[in-house]
């Protein structure tokens, strides 16, 4: 079985015409030699003269028109070869994905056509458009008019497209036309039909916990990197089916789906057996999609990696993360996607809390069945102590009453707002022990909101919040003198009343004093009525120096110092 390798990076091409082309990693080959190569598809905004693309409804038989197409020389493909390679074959696997809905029949025009071919002889895909236009106006001198047909094929020998990574094949997703450069294997062929069934390339996550940084199946996009999908056509994949993601997109799996809510089990056969039961899908309230498949080696898939073929297959259509399907690696830690299976008796909970399991694993089907735990809640117990005169505020909490399943890893606290030296807005994540922050520069008169989220490995949960406004408090005492009394071993502190209150009445005075005094006493505070105007400190050390302190008080707390510093001499 050839695998594409799954590492070779996306490589965006502007075209002549404005279109936008993508290169993934190849499937198709020369002749009938297998080996690596590039597909293209381009985006069917318009064409070269800015015709928007025709497109045809998936379901049903399509009509092909084959031209074979050359500017130097033919090859030896002959007309017979071409209707095998791009008709017979790939309608007998479109019937079989289909389930026997679609099909491809046509014509091949018996004779090779001439055309002027590109501007420069390797840049055969910046000139799409003009290859294309040449080639139609060629059938038509034959007796061939491709309006008349829903696809047209246009094949040319190989002429190694250096102005595209040299491409095996390209079409136009959404529209009517394909190109390939040489090559006739079906299983490019077939993915360039399916471009033009409105299919881009399906891809395949690897994520990695953005807090532990160990390899999960599914994490923030920021996380995550994408390769093409190893398992199915659109992919990586050489001679296999479609997903059931991309076969829902044409309309293959009409009365085919399982719909999953949580709570719920699904017994699904074989994707490649036709029954009411070959896919699973479960949509959460933000309209993300999982699907489950379960693959077995028959027909088409019959070369798949048994490792593909053991569990079920699980992709995500979300479009925050990718336009198309992506598959989900149920066994992250290794470098293989080919053991990406869902194995019996496993289970898998995403970051959004469904659980699926897969169960009863045989030849004949897979079961999944899908939980929910209680979301992530917000965190508990939260209150907040504000010291005005500090300008700070401490938000405490307790863990949140639900986990959704993971444990707790941390908490991100936060606060809104700018700061009394000019903060701006900041977050802070504290570790899964934190039950506390204090904010800090926090500005009187000013409403700040303070929040507090758990964080497990799916991410931030709901907020906890609360709002605090630092109150003024009153000014500095003004008015004040220190007098010493040596003699004594005393010194008398007075004040007047602050030059503002910050909107409330003075209740009173804190006194302090530091240091210690001649009998051992440590340092203290006290506080004295509204209307103290004055305050003795008493055994005071001669030759110590002393920090006497006034601050008004009011409801707000207390006010900002004012002090005086004393040495009494030595007696």
């Amino acid at each position: 079985m050839r695998i594409r390798s799954l590492l070779v990076p996306v490589l965006t091409v502007l075209l002549a015409g404005g279109g936008v082309a993508q290169a993934a990693p190849t499937d198709a080959v020369p002749g009938t030699t297998s080996t690596t190569d590039t597909v293209l598809s381009i985006a069917a905004d318009a064409d070269a003269e800015g015709t928007a693309a025709v497109t045809a409804d998936p379901v049903g038989v399509h009509s092909v028109l084959v031209i074979r197409a050359y500017w130097t020389a033919p090859d030896s493909l002959t007309a017979a070869q071409a209707r095998t390679a791009v008709i017979d074959t790939p309608n007998a696997w479109y019937r079989e994905m289909s389930y026997g809905s679609s099909g491809f029949t046509g014509d091949v025009i018996p004779d090779w056509v001439r055309i002027t071919g590109p501007v420069n002889s390797d840049s055969c895909y910046s000139d799409t458009y003009s290859i294309r236009d040449q080639a139609l106006a060629a059938a038509l001198t034959q007796g061939y008019d491709a309006g008349r047909y829903d696809r047209t094929a246009i094949y040319f020998p190989r002429a190694a497209c250096n102005d595209a990574a040299d491409p095996a094949g390209w079409a136009v997703v959404g529209g009517r036309d394909l190109w390939l450069d040489g090559w006739t294997l079906p299983d490019t062929v077939v993915h360039e039909f399916g471009h033009l069934d409105g299919l881009d390339h399906s891809r395949a996550a690897r994520c990695t916990d953005p807090v532990t940084h160990v390899p999960v199946a599914l994490a923030p996009v920021a996380s995550c990197s994408f390769t093409d999908d190893p398992t199915e056509l659109m992919g990586a994949s050489g001679r296999s089916q479609f997903s059931a993601p991309q076969k829902n997109r044409v309309g293959w799996l009409a009365g085919r789906t399982v719909t999953l809510t949580p709570g719920t089990s699904a017994r699904l056969t074989p994707l490649e057996t036709g029954s009411a039961r070959n896919a699973a899908v479960l949509t959460t309230p933000t309209g993300r999609r999982y699907w489950v498949e379960y693959r077995q080696p028959i027909g088409l898939d019959a070369e798949l990696d048994p490792g593909l073929t053991s569990g079920l297959i699980l992709r995500m259509e979300d479009p925050g993360y990718a336009s198309t399907p992506v598959l989900l690696d149920m066994t992250p830690t290794t470098d293989s996607l080919t053991d990406c299976t869902l194995g019996a008796g496993r289970s898998w909970r995403s970051p959004d809390g469904y659980t699926f399991t897969a169960s009863q694993v045989d030849a004949t089907g897979a079961t999944v069945t899908v939980q929910t735990a209680a979301a992530l809640g917000a965190p508990t117990g939260v209150t907040t102590r504000q010291d005005n005169t500090a300008g700070t505020a401490t938000l405490t909490w307790a863990p949140p009453a639900t986990d959704g399943g993971r444990p707790v890893t941390g908490y991100r606290v936060s606060r809104d707002g700018t700061g009394s030296t000019g903060t701006p807005a900041w977050s802070a994540w504290m570790p899964a022990d934190a039950r506390t922050r204090t904010f800090v520069n926090l500005a009187p008169g000013t409403p700040y909101t303070l929040t507090v989220r758990a964080v497990t490995a799916a991410g931030d949960g709901p907020p906890a919040t609360r709002t605090v406004t630092m109150a003024r408090t009153a000014g500095v005492p003004t008015q004040v003198t220190a007098t010493r009394q040596d003699a004594a071993g005393t010194a008398t502190l007075t004040w007047a009343p602050p030059a503002t209150d910050g909107g409330r009445p003075v209740t009173g005075y804190r006194v302090s004093r530091n240091g210690t005094g001649s009998t051992g006493t440590p340092a203290w505070s006290a506080w004295m009525p509204a209307d103290a105007r004055t305050r003795t400190f008493v055994n005071l050390a001669p030759g110590t120096p002393y920090t006497l302190t006034v601050r008004a008080v009011t409801a707000a707390g207390d006010g900002p110092p004012a002090t005086r510093t004393v040495t009494l001499a030595a007696r």
